[in-house]
């Protein structure tokens, strides 16, 4: 009997072990083809956080920092030279991105890619495949 859970413990423990390298394989993928084309799948730093305490100091309310304010960037005057978009990749002469994927294509790879990510965080490796094999399918059907 003492032999018999100690075989069980044994089981789960592999199966845990394989179930972490099969998650960490499906993010390595992602990751690949993220940076195969050059896309971002990792969420942005958010900077600064508000901590409880500080608004709690504050009644709930944040001022927002004064006019002229160093820590403020003043909004570019108009025809300024200020990059408003997102800095995108060179494009083709036929205004499509890395390995011939159109702009619309590339974000929605880029989503695809953002969401098997978020899935293999959860732990759910069958989710983050399955979103791995759509990447992988927008790819074949989309890139010339």
């Amino acid at each position: 009997h003492r032999m018999s859970h100690t075989f069980a413990i044994s089981v789960i423990a592999m199966c845990l072990t394989s179930a972490n390298a099969s998650v960490a394989n499906c993010i390595d993928q992602v990751r690949d083809i993220a940076h195969d084309f050059k896309l971002e799948i990792d969420p942005p730093d958010a900077g600064t956080v508000i901590t409880p305490e500080d608004l709690a100091q504050s009644g709930g309310v944040i001022e927002p920092p004064s006019v002229g304010d160093q820590a403020v960037i003043e909004p570019p005057m108009p025809n300024s030279d200020m990059p408003t978009t997102p800095d995108l990749p060179p494009t083709g002469q036929d205004g499509s991105g890395p390995r011939n994927l159109s702009t619309s294509d590339r974000l929605l790879l880029e989503g695809v890619l953002i969401s098997a990510r978020a899935e293999a965080e959860r732990g759910d490796v069958d989710g983050c495949f399955r979103r791995l094999q759509k990447a992988r399918q927008i790819i074949r059907d989309r890139s010339g």
